[in-house]
């Protein structure tokens, strides 16, 4: 995969970037959408797996990035639940985050209400016994 990262302070509006062939996907994102990116997946395998299926689409206005997230999002939400059979995973396991790691809602008025996704909850590990101390 290929990824240029333009950060710039006035890019013109409108700007689409365009690219010979080169043999593998690539795409040229803007700064902050980079930075969008990673704040809303929370992880460079995420940001990664969104990268290819963001390269496989026809390219966008620079500084658009958000708003194709969240079309990703918003067609995530309808879609019907996929098998997951990846290395990082069990066969057959059905996920419960959608493609691209986040849970968008559509709320009843027809407007996104997205939500990221949440770190795991951590139980603190009960305390050790001193040595020579019992454990209970």
């Amino acid at each position: 995969m290929a990824v240029s990262l333009l950060d710039h302070d006035k890019i013109p509006e409108s700007t689409v970037p365009t690219f010979e062939p080169v043999g593998m996907p690539a795409l040229t994102l803007t700064r902050r959408g980079w930075d969008f990116l990673f704040d809303q997946l929370r992880s460079t395998t995420a940001v990664l797996d969104y990268l290819f299926r963001a390269a496989g689409e026809p390219p966008i206005a620079l500084g658009d990035e958000p708003v194709r997230y969240y079309e990703f999002a918003a067609a995530d939400a309808f879609a019907p639940p996929e098998d997951v059979d990846t290395p990082r995973s069990t066969p057959r396991q059905e996920s419960e985050l959608t493609r691209h790691g986040t849970r968008a809602t559509v709320t009843d008025d027809g407007t996104l209400g997205g939500s990221r996704p949440s770190a795991p909850k951590l139980r603190a590990a009960p305390p050790r016994p001193s040595p020579g101390e019992q454990p209970p």
